[in-house]
Formats: structure tokens, sequence, C-alpha cells
């Protein structure tokens, strides 16, 4: 299995980019309709993405928007809450490496969607103790660009 930034195009970043950089604050459901049917596949592989190169970067801006950027994609198409804590894992281990508090960076992000039921299950998982990248099918793998995140075989 290749590393997250190898497996994951960034082919719609710029798009996604794009999108938190006009989105409101709080974003509301008229924003979220006015987007394209594909923003939800772009904003979850930007997500995946930019939460990888915070980790590189040291970069709390990047973990936020990598963050925010999953989250709108959850608003968008719904799965089931399982999949959803596989990937919010990964922001969460970050905000860690960053010494910053996984249960603050997910609630300011909860501020900011529009569906309760994904702001709820932003809250619940940023309070987690329990959460380690094994524990959600995960690991870090050192690559000759920097740390990455790969699935576990």
């Amino acid at each position: 299995m290749l590393p997250n930034l190898d497996r994951i195009s960034g082919d719609g970043d710029a798009v996604a980019w794009a999108i938190l950089e006009r989105a409101p604050d709080p974003i509301d459901q008229g924003f979220l309709e006015s987007l394209a049917p594909e923003a939800w596949l772009w904003l979850g592989r930007f997500g995946t993405r930019q939460v990888t190169i915070a980790l590189r970067e040291g970069s709390a801006d990047l973990l936020h928007r990598g963050l925010l950027a999953t989250g709108l994609s959850v608003c968008l198409r719904s799965e089931d809450d399982r999949d959803t804590m596989v990937s919010l894992a990964l922001p969460c281990v970050v905000a860690q490496h960053l010494d910053m508090a996984p249960v603050e960076v997910f609630a300011e992000i909860a501020d900011r969607v529009p569906d309760a039921r994904v702001a709820e299950l932003l809250r619940r998982f940023g309070a987690r103790s329990d959460v380690t990248l094994r524990a959600f099918g995960w690991e870090m793998v050192m690559t000759p660009g920097g740390l990455d995140f790969q699935p576990l075989p």
C-alpha cells in the first residue's frame, strides 16, 4: 500500500482550496448546496492530504484547513460514522504531534460546519483519549518526502 500523498490524487486540491477560501464562517447549508456534486471528493482528498502536509510542515493552519475540508466532505456525502472516524484519526494524531489539544481543534471545526450530526461527531471524536493510528487502521511511515500515513496492510 502506498502512503497517502502518493496514493491520493491532488488533482482537486486547487478547487478544494478555493472552496475553503470563499466559505462563510460559519458555513451554512446554502453554501454547501451551491457546490458542484464532486466537491465531496475534492474536499475529502484535500483534507487527508493537507493533514499529512501539516504534519510535515508543523502547520496548525493546514491542520485546520484539512480537518474543515474533511468535515465538509462528510456533510456533503454522509457515510457510516465508523468510516468517518477512520479518517478523523489522522488529524487527531497530527494535532497531538503539533502539541495542540485535539478537543479544541475539533471543536473549532465543529462550530463551522452546518450539519449538526457531523458537528457532534467532530466534538465527540476530538474529545476521545483513546485515538491511536493502529486502532484506526493506520501507520506512520517515513518517505523520501517526509512523514506520511498509510493504511495498515
